[in-house]
């Protein structure tokens, strides 16, 4: 089965440090709650960097606390993949 990495090729250094700080702001946003504007976040943090498994772990655990459990579901099993 292919990983994340080999289906979508290298990312930037800059790609990389970007996406790590759209994390940052997005855990921000969920430590506050607001799982909405986490997603976000999470989202364009993936944009950037689609290999980082945590990325998809975390967007899984804000839709979970939204009762988006197929939206949940999804990101947890790429977190997994």
């Amino acid at each position: 089965m292919a990983t994340n990495a080999e289906v979508t090729g290298p990312v930037s250094q800059e790609d990389i440090e970007a996406a790590e700080k759209l994390k940052n702001e997005a855990n921000e946003f969920f430590k506050k709650q607001n799982y909405d504007a986490a997603i976000e976040l999470y989202t364009k943090a993936i944009e950037k960097n689609p290999n980082n498994a945590v990325f998809f772990a975390n967007r899984s655990i804000a839709n979970l606390r939204l009762e988006n459990f197929g939206y949940a579901l999804v990101d947890a099993s790429m977190a997994i993949d």
